[in-house]
């Protein structure tokens, strides 16, 4: 029962309330690249199938959030895998309604005996009460928690986790295939070697990138919450409760349809999280870090990198972007000049004076090396853009530029 004293008062973190975080918006996960259908909006879904009351079609999650998923993806492309998610954001009627109503009917099924505080108990090991005010949201309601698996890229069929998703008993909690649980003598079978592997692939995954494992489900992951806090002994919270549903928040939304699925985006919200991703790798400010992705599209656009057009069509907002840095760094806009800085010498000159403008946002040598490799894993995990041509041409002569730019100095 380690595990569930691992959470125990988790609700009782305190929350940054006055934090950045408060005034982050929510993404819908799709629109990020990630792959993925809300369980409960369906009928196809064991062990309801029904579609839940209350429940909607999206997957909404804080940008960050959605940023870090990207960067998991992407260190997952080389494996073959990518994440595939259940849930993210929650309506407070769904947690109710399984909080309040199906769960204890159910649990009250299976054994009748359990009433009252034991019931509540066993409950509440899976299914966190409805969010209690400001201080104390249940963790689906901050946009920090997401539920989610493993799926082979190239068939989207499920990699074998040793049970359903919201199989809500023993066999759930995320360590429940390892050596040490099993009893004395038993030899494992090949499908419990292959659970344990794919949960650990998982966990290891997850928390690598900032994650928190909730430990009786081997689907829940957080950052940002309180049970995140909880589990990495950060002193606060930094998600509250967040509707990505309110009046306000939709403003400039648009409709994508997607695998024969429709579903609300903002237009931005994939620009919005390729920024964070970048000011996540890099440390710097949001602004800063709009800035730095601006000036690489712009170089490499004007290197004529084939990466950078495809991913201006995928990614609203990246061109306008691109040329808004240029023109305030006085980029030569011409087709001659175009020509020009196409050639050898052009492209070198380029570069030079994007390592430049670089180092004028607060990136050294460090920075800047961090920069490339995480613009290259979100435009290959949010976009499906391979190998990104002439951007890695300018990673080669980047260490030329530095060199150029320590010698001027």
């Amino acid at each position: 029962m380690a595990a569930l004293g691992l959470k125990e008062g988790y609700r009782e973190t305190p929350i940054d309330l006055d934090g950045e975080g408060e005034r982050e918006p929510c993404v819908e996960a799709r629109s990020l690249g990630l792959d993925g259908d809300n369980h409960y909006n369906s009928t196809f879904n064991p062990p309801y199938y029904e579609c839940v009351p209350g429940s909607i079609p999206g997957l909404y999650l804080r940008a960050a959030v959605g940023a870090k998923l990207v960067g998991v993806n992407a260190r997952l492309a080389g494996l073959g895998v990518a994440l595939y998610l259940f849930d993210a954001w929650r309506p407070q009627a769904i947690q109710r309604y399984f909080h309040d109503e199906w769960f204890p009917a159910y649990l009250k099924s299976r054994s009748p005996h359990l009433a009252g505080a034991a019931l509540l108990d066993e409950v509440e090991k899976y299914w966190a009460a409805p969010s209690a005010g400001p201080s104390s949201p249940a963790p689906h309601a901050t946009g920090g928690a997401v539920d989610l698996t493993l799926m082979f890229r190239e068939t989207r069929q499920p990699l074998y986790m040793g049970g359903i998703f919201d199989d809500l008993t023993r066999a759930a909690w995320t360590d429940g295939f390892e050596p040490d649980l099993l009893s004395v003598g038993e030899t494992p079978s090949m499908s419990d070697e292959e659970a344990r592997a794919n949960r650990r692939l998982l966990y290891w995954a997850m928390t690598e990138a900032g994650f928190a494992n909730n430990p009786t489900e081997w689907w829940h992951y957080s950052w940002g919450d309180q049970l995140w806090a909880r589990l990495t002994n950060e002193r606060a919270a930094i998600y509250g409760a967040c509707d990505p549903l309110a009046p306000q928040r939709l403003k400039g939304l648009e409709t994508t349809a997607r695998q024969g699925r429709t579903f609300q985006t903002g237009v931005s919200d994939m620009l919005n999280a390729f920024v964070k991703h970048v000011a996540v790798a890099t440390g710097l400010t949001p602004g800063k870090a709009r800035c730095a992705l601006g000036i690489v599209l712009n170089a490499a656009e004007r290197q004529g990198a084939d990466m950078v057009t495809e991913l201006y069509r995928k990614m609203p907002g990246a061109r306008t972007l691109s040329a808004k840095i240029g023109a305030d760094n006085g980029a030569a806009t011409g087709v001659i000049a175009r020509l020009i800085e196409q050639t050898p010498g052009g492209r070198r000159s380029v570069t030079e004076q994007m390592i430049r403008l670089l180092h004028q946002q607060g990136l050294g040598h460090a920075g800047i090396g961090a920069l490339f490799p995480a613009i290259g894993a979100f435009a290959e995990g949010a976009c499906g853009l391979g190998p990104v041509g002439h951007l890695g041409d300018v990673l080669g002569q980047a260490e030329a530029g530095r060199s150029s730019a320590r010698s001027a100095s």
